[in-house]
């Protein structure tokens, strides 16, 4: 691939400028004032990476990281966001298969270094899709046709009895009031979904589903809580690399219909992983490719606290 295009949008000049001034010399660097521009350089220009401001006039940026997905579904998504934008980040979460969260103030070697990995993860799909494409197997058998499998993490034994009676006639679930046992679960069964609390017991939330990104790279997972956080939602994306993120109390045929597509979303993952988007940039951030998952949650967690540590903050 030649020089990585990356599309900055912000309504102000001054940081158009900067963008320019800066990333020019690493990027092919194309410049929008808002959404609407921006939408006219992505149809004529091939884009790999979009950078966009959340609050503009007009068209927010989750409005066209939105239409961005739906038309240039392998553009790269990247949202720099205030703490003021709660709702619209976990809008974000939740429609438009965000790739990261920057916050503001953003520093440049941390939004190059995101920039830089976002143009791999791109440049790896595309490696794959065309060998996935030039590849064509010979047909098999029908699939043998099994229920999907389903894990809820709650310290709550009620909501752990009433997540059974709402999915088994459609799924296999699996529950677990602690995050050790929930690990035990993902070792011995093929889970496709995890729906987890934010705090299991002693075990941050976060942590755990940054433990599945590494481990499980396959599985989706899903928070499902009463907290409603800026905090937490940004990490949820940057270091889980979430798929939803649902506060209590929530509608439940919203709910169901959600999981299912969180399954159909295994099933691309297991019928395709070199496309597994997650699995990707795991493997590209973790040196350590070889290395066999841990028997224990314990390990597993203070190996993904490591990797975290050794990359720059978001």
């Amino acid at each position: 691939m030649s020089r990585l295009s990356v599309l900055f949008v912000d309504d102000e000049e001054a940081v158009c400028s900067t963008f320019q001034s800066i990333f020019s010399r690493f990027y092919r660097v194309h410049i929008a004032s808002n959404g609407q521009e921006a939408l006219g350089i992505l149809s004529t220009t091939p884009v790999h990476v979009i950078v966009t401001d959340q609050k503009m006039p007009g068209m927010s940026g989750t409005d066209l990281l939105k239409i961005s997905k739906e038309k240039y579904p392998e553009t790269v998504r990247i949202l720099v966001t205030g703490y003021a934008d709660l709702d619209a980040v976990i809008e974000t979460i939740n429609s438009g298969d965000i790739f990261r969260f920057i916050s503001k103030p953003w520093k440049v070697d941390k939004l190059k270094e995101t920039i830089d990995l976002a143009g791999q993860v791109y440049q790896q799909v595309q490696l794959a899709r065309s060998k996935s494409d030039s590849a064509r197997s010979a047909p098999s058998g029908g699939p043998i046709r099994q229920k999907p499998h389903l894990l809820f993490v709650d310290g709550s034994e009620a909501q752990l009895h009433s997540f059974s009676e709402t999915f088994s006639a459609s799924f296999t679930v699996h529950t677990a009031n602690s995050a050790e046992r929930a690990y035990q679960v993902l070792r011995s069964n093929p889970v496709a979904v995890v729906i987890s609390e934010a705090r299991i017991g002693e075990t941050d939330g976060i942590d755990f589903i940054s433990v599945i990104r590494d481990d499980f790279p396959s599985v989706v997972p899903v928070l499902l809580t009463e907290i409603k956080d800026i905090d937490l939602a940004v990490r949820l994306i940057n270091q889980g690399r979430i798929h939803r993120y649902f506060i209590k109390p929530y509608r439940k045929e919203v709910f169901v219909q959600e999981i299912e597509k969180a399954v159909s979303l295994y099933q691309q993952n297991q019928a395709k992983p070199e496309l597994n988007i997650r699995k990707i940039e795991s493997d590209i951030l973790n040196t350590e490719t070889d290395q066999p998952k841990s028997e224990s949650l314990a390990d597993s967690l203070k190996n993904t606290r490591n990797r975290l540590q050794r990359r720059l903050g978001y």
